[in-house]
């Protein structure tokens, strides 16, 4: 059990020292050693927490400096600080550096210091006239500084320093802004206003100063960039030095150990303030830091291990190695220490090698097989067309009563599995037109503002889920529709359909961004593409042999629809969708750029689903058949 108390040293009494200062507590220099300041801090937080005024650090005390704050995550730049402090003792409260070309004063804290205003004046002017989006609790704040008399830059650190103390932050108020990825996780970490209890002045300090560098990033600095580059200073001015032991398995631990050894003869292993290790240098690096912390008297720790390294004077001629290297080679083999057809480690091996195989054989290829029966069953659906009511299926799962009105009703009779899937497969197109919509670049920002929801959906991931799975899923339920009924439509049928999927798309995506207003150019371009898109739809099937020209059971004729009936689909889509960008971007003054890379992009992510899909059901259905035709050896 760890036990902190006056005279104790080291990485733990850092971070006592820091969660005391976190907390409001102040133990002086945070240099990790266990001092006066350090107990009298300590006392200070046991007598407000009505804990046992020992001035030590137990369990007891520990758990209740973590109930009582947020315990956040560190950042790089803290990490960076504590270990410099483990290593040289006391760090500088003040420094200042050069970044990006300014002196910059850097302070272990949160405020606000010269330099930390990148030009006062503009951010005073700025600040008088504020952002209409800015938080109303925020600009109420502002008022209260009286911006328009700060006479210097220290007028305005000032006034900030004096805001960071304030909790103005508000789930409700601040969602439409757009923060960082490290702000935006210090949100979720903070409790409501009605739980600020728990948030220490230090906490509450770090997330408004993020918050506020986020808000006016044009003018305020960065603390974490301040205090990163002040630690990177201070440790440069030290040029300290690493040892690496790369990896390459147990020749390069053998290596690594003829390396600290030679090292160790010429006493320098001291002279290394850090060591990283990968694979085979990482068994090397493991097995020299446990020695280094279990070394016995008299020589204790690095200095008694680089004597026994060295091992100028040894006890044995037979075996002259120390104990700890006389272990490591005897343990080399790790896996199986002790090889042999009898020993218990080899067969050890082998009942794990066994049981992991067993293991990863019974997800892995499941998966497989069902990833590869995709195209079979498809041949299959289209082979079974389905034209029984769908009633008659649901009756057998409903009460007799409902079953049987349900059955009276004639236009209930005339559905069957065909229709389910044309609305399902009408409903994913049209929800794809609406994701390309409102996904765009050009309404990302309008969306975001109406939708926080949605800023985490708006990457690849979010475009894979949200549009391309829905897209591809369209394409296959609609293909297999018309495969049904391949000889019941004609042309003006599939502009129809185009037409009435990018109106409900345009719905949707109107719906989502929450705003009715603008001009009728942009929904008659896209009903325009959706004619379009029907119109190829329609020209496409007749003109593929496969797809209405045969019976759907005889030629191969299934088979070949099932592998190109859907890449043909995306590529009619893609076709539209680039008609849509040439006519916009033509006629629509709000296109930009951006939206056409993004449809560019979107083209191409249709284009790889295509040609996957060709060659993988290709692969699937005919491979097999090709193997049996090749000719044997």
């Amino acid at each position: 059990m760890l036990i902190l108390k006056q005279g104790s040293t080291g990485p733990h009494v850092i971070s006592l020292q820091t969660k005391l200062k976190a907390l409001g507590f102040d133990p002086g220099t945070i240099d990790g050693k266990f001092g006066p300041g350090t107990k009298a801090a300590l006392i200070a937080f046991q007598k407000s927490r009505g804990l046992s005024l020992k001035g030590m650090a137990g369990p007891k005390t520990i758990s209740a400096m973590q109930m009582n704050g947020l315990d956040l995550p560190l950042h790089l730049f803290q990490v960076l600080e504590e270990e410099h402090i483990s290593l040289y003792g006391q760090l500088e409260q003040e420094t200042v550096i050069n970044l990006k070309g300014r002196l910059v004063t850097s302070h272990l804290d949160w405020d606000f210091h010269p330099r930390h205003i990148k030009d006062w004046e503009k951010f005073k002017g700025n600040l008088q006239n504020p952002d209409p989006n800015l938080p109303t609790n925020l600009k109420e704040l502002l008022d209260r500084e009286n911006v328009p008399n700060w006479r210097t830059e220290k007028d305005a650190s000032d006034s900030l320093n004096r805001l960071l103390g304030k909790y103005f932050y508000s789930r409700d108020e601040f969602r439409h802004l757009n923060f960082s990825k490290t702000t935006e996780k210090l949100f979720e970490l903070y409790p409501e206003k009605d739980k600020l209890h728990r948030v220490s002045t230090e906490e509450l300090r770090r997330m408004n100063r993020f918050l506020l560098e986020d808000l006016f990033s044009e003018y305020l600095e960065n603390v974490r960039e301040i205090r990163l580059a002040a630690i990177y200073q201070r440790r440069h001015d030290k040029k300290s030095a690493a040892l690496c032991l790369s990896g390459g398995g147990i020749r390069s631990g053998t290596f690594a150990l003829g390396l600290l050894q030679g090292l160790a003869r010429h006493n320098l292993l001291k002279q290394f303030d850090y060591l990283s290790t990968v694979s085979g240098g990482g068994y090397i690096g493991g097995w020299l830091t446990a020695w280094i912390h279990r070394h016995r008297q008299p020589d204790r720790g690095l200095e008694g291990v680089t004597k026994d390294l060295t091992n100028a004077t040894p006890g044995l001629k037979i075996d002259p190695d120390p104990a700890p290297i006389r272990h490591l080679r005897e343990y080399s083999n790790f896996l199986t220490p002790k090889a042999g057809l009898m020993s218990t480690d080899t067969w050890t091996f082998v009942a794990i090698y066994v049981r992991n195989l067993l293991l990863n054989w019974s997800v892995i290829i499941p998966l497989i097989l069902a990833f590869l029966l995709i195209p079979r069953l498809n041949v299959a659906a289209i082979l079974a067309n389905p034209k029984e009511p769908i009633v008659e299926n649901l009756r057998m799962f409903l009460p007799v009563q409902i079953g049987g009105f349900l059955s009276s009703i004639d236009y209930l009779n005339d559905l069957d599995l065909r229709h389910v899937m044309l609305l399902v497969g009408f409903i994913c197109a049209a929800w794809a037109i609406a994701y390309m919509s409102f996904g765009r670049p050009g309404f990302r920002a309008r969306l975001i503002e109406q939708n926080p929801r949605w800023k985490d959906r708006m990457g690849q991931r979010g475009f894979l889920k949200y549009c391309l799975a829905p897209l591809v899923s369209a394409a296959f339920l609609l293909t297999s529709y018309v495969a049904w009924t391949h000889n019941e439509k004609k042309v003006w049928h599939f502009i129809v359909f185009g037409v009435l999927t990018a109106l409900v798309g345009l719905l949707l995506s109107t719906y989502i961004l929450k705003d009715w207003r603008g001009g009728i150019g942009g929904p008659l371009l896209l009903l325009a593409a959706g004619a379009a898109g029907g119109l190829f739809a329609g020209a496409g099937t007749p003109a593929s042999g496969t797809l209405t020209g045969l019976n759907v059971d005889d030629n191969w004729a299934t088979e070949f629809y099932v592998s190109y009936a859907v890449p043909l689909f995306l590529l009619m889509f893609m076709l539209a969708v680039t008609v849509f960008a040439g006519i916009s971007s033509h006629f629509l003054n709000k296109v930009n750029d951006e939206d056409r890379e993004w449809w560019a992009r979107f083209s191409a992510w249709t284009l790889i689903s295509a040609l996957a899909w060709a060659v993988f059901s290709s692969l699937v259905i005919f491979g097999p058949l090709a193997l049996l035709a090749f000719p044997t050896l």
